[in-house]
């Protein structure tokens, strides 16, 4: 189960779980809108567009996975770190390499 939570500034530092996104307020509606689709994309399935990509191979994975961390830690305030472990837990729990996993998140 993902919780979102909406909280001002000053009470960011309360999303220290890794089950959590926290977007800050005011909340812009495309960065909503994006993060419920990050999730909702990371559970099953990977579009034909991701697959292609994975298939072609000449993908720079440090990059795709790195520009992902820093997606995360502007889009919903994680730390490097748990922007880190959220991908790795996220990667083991539906089967999908890492950098499958960054390209999801940077597809939504």
């Amino acid at each position: 189960m993902i919780f979102f939570f909406l909280v001002s500034s000053q009470l960011a530092s309360m999303s220290e779980s890794l089950e959590q996104a926290t977007l800050m307020l005011p909340i812009n509606r495309m960065n909503l809108i994006s993060t419920v689709n990050m999730f909702l994309n990371l559970s099953d399935y990977t579009s034909l567009n991701i697959k292609k990509k994975l298939a072609a191979g000449n993908l720079d994975e440090k990059q795709l996975i790195k520009n992902a961390k820093d997606l995360l830690i502007e889009r919903n305030n994680f730390t490097e770190p748990q922007a880190h472990r959220f991908m790795q837990k996220k990667s083991m729990d539906t089967g999908k390499k890492m950098v499958e996993t960054a390209l999801i998140i940077l597809n939504s």
